[in-house]
Formats: structure tokens, C-alpha cells, sequence
């Protein structure tokens, strides 16, 4: 999707979790969460000239919702944790009283538990907020690797 020119952009990058999800059972532990990750969410839209919270993507907001998936049931697969921490955040902006355009999460799980040293393993997913060129909404996906 292309954006506008004028499109503006809020960012909230390297939100620190540890918590209890991976796909071994020794990662899913609660009493004692091993893994390391990191949350970035950045949300495209028309944001100027606003002087009421409630017309721009509120940060705290989004904290509050992507700490309750992160610190809440455990699950095997970070693609999973990601699509939550969307689908609620998207939920979110739909029922805000600003025109969004996009926004996407990226969720780093840091490492991996793979044998080759790696800093991380990276799914980010974008979604569209309300009618965007026929656009429907769900999520897309990509993958990196670091190391």
C-alpha cells in the first residue's frame, strides 16, 4: 500500500518482556519465565494538528494491551503472540475517533533456541485499520533472522 505523503508515523519500539512462551515445555514454565523478547509497534495515519489524545494512537494504551497478551496464556509460536498483540490493537485504533491508515507489530524473540548463535528471531505482521483501497483488514507477514 502506498501511503500518502503527509502521512505521519508513531512508533513504540523495544518493548522488554520476559515471559513464559516457546514451543519446548521448558519454556512454557510460569513459574519461572525464561525467554527474552521485544515488541515494536508503529502506526501510519494523518496525525497533525491534534490536541486531544483521543485522536492519536495513545502508547500507553497499546502497552497495557500488547503486556496483557505477553504476560498472559502461554503459546508455542511468536507468529502467534504477534497476530494477538495485532488483532487486539487493531480492535483498538477501530473503535478510536482517528482515521488510521496502517500499522504493523514486530515481535523479536531474543534468541532463538537454535544451535547457530543468533541475536534474534523476528516475525513482524501489518494491518489496516477501516477502508483503505478495498485493503480487508488482516494481517500480513514477513520474517527475519538476525545474527
Amino acid at each position: 500500500m502506498l501511503l500518502r505523503p503527509d502521512s505521519d508515523q508513531l512508533s513504540i519500539v523495544g518493548l522488554r518482556y520476559k515471559a513464559h512462551h516457546g514451543w519446548y515445555e521448558t519454556e512454557r514454565d510460569p513459574s519461572e519465565p525464561k525467554n527474552n523478547f521485544e515488541v515494536d509497534v508503529v502506526v501510519r495515519g494523518s496525525f497533525r494538528d491534534v490536541q486531544d489524545l483521543s485522536r492519536v494512537p495513545n502508547y500507553e494504551a497499546m502497552d497495557g494491551l500488547i503486556r496483557e497478551v505477553m504476560v498472559g496464556p502461554s503459546e508455542k509460536l511468536i507468529e502467534t503472540l504477534c497476530q494477538k498483540i495485532g488483532d487486539a490493537i487493531k480492535v483498538y485504533l477501530d473503535g478510536s475517533d482517528v482515521e488510521y491508515v496502517e500499522f504493523h507489530v514486530a515481535l523479536r524473540k531474543m534468541p532463538p533456541p537454535i544451535q547457530t548463535p543468533s541475536r534474534y528471531a523476528e516475525i513482524r505482521m501489518s494491518w489496516v485499520v477501516g477502508e483503505v483501497g478495498g485493503a480487508d483488514g488482516g494481517p500480513g507477514t514477513s520474517y527475519s533472522q538476525a545474527k
